[in-house]
């Protein structure tokens, strides 16, 4: 089964060149800042560029940007399809008349000149083509399908026409108002580059929105004004303060409502760091250790392949540290019992789960 993916970098303001874009001036004016990450010796983007172009079956694309790929300043072997490690699919290309040379030889061209719908029936019949001829499908369909079942309820109706929102294998799972799954994930939130997947699979319809933010709502947004045009043909409302406000009330009851910065001046002293130092556990979280420096300052490490915190003293026998990862929350607290047999993390508490308990001495 071939499935069509729109894939481009594009910027806030809705651009994917700089000014003056044209045959000798491919991404315009300064354009190549939006597509550094397709040119970049970094290990990560070009793996992404290897993966991504290794499943493109085909490739549609206007005759503007074919003019500019296999003009002189185009693609060759040092950029572009089939340069280095980057694929060699099969190219359909929309326009009105089929050039009279072509440059890029070594590359697979068909022009088609009765309209976007033939192109991409034509590169429907490539895709599937190269399928068969490779021995594999390009999309597991039957692999994925166990992903979009309900797993467990993530969002409870808030009224009783509401609709109740689900967890999956790794999606949110929930039902548009004609009764079509839909499938969504949000994440790296703290991390500086907030993303959005939202996909509409009985439509064959889906949207990737990568951005450079924190969280305000622009990912989201993106991905909902993409499928209020592809369903109503306009944008429904401005979504980017409505997803914005829940993230900031989401950000609210994740920070600790202590401040941590701030100790009291009438601070109680901790006692001797042995007193706290050993190996605890949580049947929820796992594993936890408190370990000493030499300088007595203490280090509390997370995890299998354990994350560590170092501790800073706020009060008696509560300490603080800065959390780290996509959903980080700022300073939270750790307090120890009086006894000293267990301690709890404050933003891991939220369920009652955060309770960590002595086990032995540190290793």
């Amino acid at each position: 089964m071939t499935r069509i993916i729109a894939d481009i970098s594009v910027s806030l303001d809705g651009f994917v060149t700089g000014p003056d874009p044209g045959p000798d001036n491919g991404l315009g004016t300064g354009g190549e800042t939006l597509h550094t990450w397709a040119f970049s010796d970094d290990p990560d983007d070009r793996r992404v560029l290897r993966e991504g172009t290794a499943r493109s079956g085909a490739v549609v694309l206007g005759r503007r940007l074919f003019d500019v790929v296999d003009g002189p300043n185009g693609w060759d072997d040092t950029r572009g399809y089939g340069a280095g490690e980057v694929a060699k699919p099969a190219f359909v290309v929309v326009t009105s008349s089929p050039p009279e040379s072509v440059r890029t030889t070594d590359l697979d061209w068909t022009f088609v000149t009765t309209g976007l719908h033939d192109a991409v029936a034509a590169a429907r019949e490539r895709a599937e083509a190269a399928s068969s001829a490779g021995g594999k499908d390009l999309d597991d369909a039957e692999a994925l399908e166990r992903t979009h079942w309900p797993e467990s309820v993530a969002n409870p109706p808030s009224a009783p026409a509401g609709r109740t929102g689900f967890y999956g294998l790794g999606w949110n799972v929930s039902y548009d108002d004609g009764g079509r799954l839909r499938l969504s994930h949000t994440g790296a939130f703290a991390q500086g580059a907030h993303t959005n997947v939202t996909m509409l699979p009985g439509e064959r319809l889906g949207i990737v929105v990568l951005t450079n933010t924190a969280p305000v709502g622009v990912a989201d947004a993106v991905a909902l004004d993409f499928f209020d045009i592809a369903q109503t043909g306009e944008i429904s409302r401005d979504w980017i303060p409505i997803v914005d406000a829940l993230y900031q009330q989401e950000a609210d009851e994740g920070r600790s409502k202590a401040d941590y910065a701030r100790p009291p001046a009438d601070v109680t002293p901790a006692k001797a760091a042995d007193t706290y130092t050993g190996t605890y556990g949580s049947d929820y979280y796992g594993q936890a250790e408190v370990v000493a420096g030499s300088d007595g300052t203490l280090t509390l490490r997370l995890g299998p392949e354990p994350q560590s915190y170092p501790l800073t003293h706020f009060d008696a026998d509560t300490f603080s540290f800065e959390t780290a990862g996509e959903n980080a929350v700022g300073r939270t607290g750790v307090t120890f019992t009086p006894d000293h047999k267990s301690f709890t993390v404050e933003y891991l508490n939220t369920q009652g789960l955060g309770t960590f308990t002595r086990s032995g001495p540190s290793r």
